[in-house]
């Protein structure tokens, strides 16, 4: 009897240990990550005016910066039609099943035993080292597969990409912008259709308003950090990311129940940089590349959201970024969003 109550007692232990390891990192959700899954942020059959105001803008927290002015300055009136944002970053998980690779510099291999518990589920954390050409044909290749019409074309020779056959050596990035069989002018003049219910990048006023949450002119919508006037609540910064990619959504979601809108990973928005009109301006998404090009300066597209390498001078609601459409920085990484038409 007395070695039936031990075996059964070890038994139980055994259970019980394993089922402890095999739990997934104390601070990752056991929620699966789904980054295609959209929040409606502005609804059907609605169209929201902001008023541009020098209210909106976020002060700096050194004195080497000057305030930090968003899209919605004073002077600008901005009008948004309906539209939805995935609620996580592209993980690498979602972008390595529609590509067929993961380029990410944070991929694991490099993370000690003791750091897992934080950083969170790997397969979960956001791609990055794309590319903003890569981004575009991820999201025409991911509408395709779910059967919605594509929103960016992209014509060589007058002949539109066969995006279901595109491999990711045809694609621009940092190291073979000058290939032949990268066709990079074709590329620099990609359009973005709105009125299509594909998957796309944001534009920079879809994802500030997406940032700031809540009704235009509100306090919330005055909050520094996407969520929170505290930033640690929302966002992984330079302070307390260990400069290392965490799983999307451990932090707060903002007021429309989106995730890291600030840190971890900056977002490429569909804008070029350079060109944000004054005036009154309905779905903006800034001058065009010959625009650019003409006045002489070097384009280059919009990048928003700080990263978790960065201080919180740049991980707010109101900065705004800009490099090269072919960088690959370790801290690029992008979010979904779709028109609601």
């Amino acid at each position: 009897m007395q070695k039936s109550k031990i075996i059964t007692i070890v038994f139980l232990s055994f259970v019980v240990l394993n089922f402890i390891a095999c739990r997934p990192p104390q601070n990752a959700s056991e929620k699966v990550k789904d980054a295609t899954e959209v929040v409606t942020i502005i609804p059907r059959g609605k169209q929201v005016t902001i008023q541009g105001s020098s209210e909106y803008e976020v002060v700096a927290t050194s004195d080497s910066f000057s305030n930090i002015v968003g899209v919605f300055f004073e002077g600008r009136t901005v009008t948004l039609s309906p539209f939805a944002i995935a609620r996580y970053e592209v993980t690498q998980e979602l972008f390595e099943k529609v590509m067929g690779t993961n380029p990410s510099g944070f991929n694991g291999e490099e993370d000690k035993p003791e750091d897992i518990a934080t950083i969170g589920v790997q397969k979960w954390r956001p791609v990055e080292k794309v590319s903003w050409y890569q981004a575009i044909a991820f999201c025409n290749k991911l509408s395709i597969l779910r059967g919605l019409d594509p929103c960016y074309s992209v014509k060589v020779d007058e002949k539109e990409i066969d995006w279901r056959q595109l491999k990711d050596e045809q694609i621009p990035k940092e190291g073979r912008m000058e290939d032949t069989n990268v066709n990079l002018e074709s590329w620099n003049h990609c359009t973005l259709d709105l009125t299509k219910n594909g998957y796309r990048l944001p534009t920079a006023a879809e994802w500030e308003y997406a940032a700031r949450g809540g009704k235009p002119g509100s306090n919330r919508w005055k909050f520094d950090y996407s969520g929170s006037r505290k930033i640690d609540e929302v966002a992984w910064y330079k302070d307390n990311g260990d400069k290392k990619t965490h799983e999307v959504g451990l932090k707060k979601a903002n007021f429309f129940g989106v995730y890291d809108m600030i840190g971890n990973v900056s977002e490429w928005c569909f804008d070029w940089a350079y060109g944000n009109q004054g005036g009154e301006v309905t779905d903006p998404t800034g001058k065009t590349y010959d625009e650019l090009y003409n006045e002489g300066g070097s384009p280059q597209h919009i990048w928003r959201g700080g990263s978790v390498s960065k201080s919180e001078n740049y991980n707010n609601v109101a900065c705004i970024e800009n490099v090269d459409q072919g960088s690959v920085d370790a801290f690029i990484g992008f979010r979904l969003a779709r028109s609601l038409r």
